[in-house]
């Protein structure tokens, strides 16, 4: 037997160095033998520097970290009397505890307004609120885990620069009717958050249910578990448009319904991005 090892030895080294040629090419000799060799050339075969990289996957967020930086972004849409703003977001503060956030988003409008959104959630247990991947419309109250709230102003500026003390007087003071939220982990910075933050006022918003009656919302004093956004980019969650693109008259914000008592309330008429970063 080892005799016969050996003998076979010598025709595998030979067969290694044999270029096995197309049927095609034994029948026409004069046609070119195709050399895998010349592949290496080309992208996705066996070049890693011709070949696509593909993207890095994202680090798992990281929920136990605060936020301790807000960076404006835009602001557009109408509020109070400030009409088709689509402008800078050009000051963003953001507080938060771990239990309690707030963020407040600030921008000038044409008029010479200054006009605020802001955003504040106080969780029932301690698990997180804002984290990637929301994409839904509710109204402010009891919003799943969470006690969640917004406020939108407009008024001349008291020539402060800290969190709160921005406007000298807000003659439009209004709690929205309904919000929408989309999040998203920045892949420039894995440690930030992405937001989109969109409203609509109305003087009449619709009455919010006992959750027993029939038709009440869920969740009491007012809130709901909200009305999922469409995926317009395949991600997996629903996404709001960008400030000043898509949705009602001021263009900000989209709109998923019809029905007020379904959280999918007319147009949002008014958004702010921003970027919440983590310390």
């Amino acid at each position: 037997m080892r005799k016969l090892a050996y003998a076979l030895a010598p025709i595998f080294l030979t067969a290694c160095a044999f270029q096995v040629e197309t049927l095609d090419a034994l029948v026409d000799p004069t046609k070119e033998v195709p050399d895998a060799r010349d592949d290496n050339d080309e992208p996705g075969v066996g070049n890693p520097a011709l070949d696509p990289t593909p993207a890095a996957p994202l680090p798992e967020w990281d929920s136990s970290r605060p936020f301790v930086a807000a960076l404006g972004n835009r602001f557009a849409g109408n509020i109070g009397s400030t009409h088709d703003l689509d402008a800078p977001a050009d000051l963003a503060f953001v507080y938060d505890d771990g239990w309690y956030t707030q963020v407040e988003v600030y921008a000038r409008g044409a008029n010479g307004q200054r006009v605020m959104l802001s955003l504040a959630v106080s969780t029932v247990d301690g698990t997180p609120w804002l984290v990637p991947g929301l994409g839904f419309k509710f109204r402010p109250g009891q919003v799943r885990n969470a006690d969640v709230w917004s406020l939108g102003c407009e008024g001349p500026e008291s020539g402060s620069s800290q969190m709160g003390t921005i406007f000298a007087d807000t003659p439009y003071d209004e709690e929205p009717c309904e919000v929408g939220v989309d999040t998203e982990q920045d892949p420039e910075n894995p440690d930030a958050l992405t937001v989109t933050l969109a409203a609509t006022f109305d003087a009449d918003c619709p009455e919010t249910g006992d959750p027993g009656e029939p038709g009440g919302d869920v969740g009491e004093p007012g809130g709901d578990d909200g009305t999922d956004l469409p995926d317009g980019d395949g991600d997996g969650d629903g996404d709001l448009p960008p400030p000043g693109e898509g949705g009602g008259e001021g263009g900000a914000g989209g709109d998923t319904g019809t029905d007020p008592g379904t959280g999918g309330a007319g147009p949002l008429d008014v958004s702010a991005s921003f970027t919440l970063v983590q310390g």
